[in-house]
């Protein structure tokens, strides 16, 4: 009898998206196609990691479940999908889909980015300066995109420049720090913190208190 030869060939993997965004409270779905396999890839044999730390993410072959993440496999189109229920910007990352049958294993990594509203990370604190003193007062958020700072005294913005002792710093685009040189003591009052991106937007308020040094003045000389 001839022999017969069978050559198995293990799985190449290829991202539909290399890279995706992801919009907050959104659901988000990845698809890897599954090519060259011989003998095919059993639905068992397909597992979604933390491509950083290689630990598997909790799935479910059921959509209704609970569970953060719905993991499916189309056999017939040989396309291997992974279903973020519900994004977050703890969302973030690569997600690695490896697929394996008798004569090895192939991978593929998408890559999320998390896109939505500003939060706040470090709320403005309240302040007590003195006359003529230099204050900082830092507003915090996380974002992505990045939000664009304002403040405000009483509805009117004061860091747009157009006061000179007013002025926007940010050492890096998260934060939002008003700085006020050589205080006065008409400077006290509320502020407000506005972070803005096109996903929404997140305000906080700190108040400034201004202190007068005490003066002191000579007696009147007797005549």
């Amino acid at each position: 009898n001839p022999a017969t030869l069978t050559v198995q060939v293990k799985p190449t993997l290829v991202a539909v998206n290399k890279s995706l965004i992801g919009v907050e409270y959104l659901s988000l779905t990845l698809s890897v196609y599954i090519l060259d396999a011989f003998p095919d890839v059993k639905a068992g044999n397909i597992v979604w990691t933390n491509s950083s730390n290689d630990m598997p993410f909790s799935t479910s072959t059921d959509l209704s479940s609970s569970v953060p993440f719905y993991q499916s496999h189309d056999a017939v189109n040989n396309v291997a999908t992974l279903v973020v229920k519900n994004v977050s910007l703890d969302s973030d990352g690569g997600y690695r889909c490896t697929a394996r049958n008798e004569a090895g294993s192939g991978s593929a990594v998408i890559s999320i980015v998390t896109e939505g509203p500003p939060k706040l990370v470090e709320r403005p604190r309240d302040t007590n300066v003195v006359v003529g003193e230099t204050v900082n007062l830092k507003c915090e958020t996380s974002s992505e995109p990045v939000a664009d700072f304002v403040w405000a005294k009483g509805g009117v913005t004061v860091s747009d420049g157009s006061m000179p002792r007013f002025s926007l710093s940010q050492p890096t685009p998260s934060e939002g720090i008003l700085v006020i040189t050589n205080v006065m003591y008409g400077d006290r009052g509320e502020y407000r913190c506005t972070a803005s991106n096109e996903l929404g937007t997140v305000a906080a308020t700190a108040m400034l208190a201004v202190q007068v040094p005490p003066t002191v003045s000579s007696p009147p000389t007797a005549q």
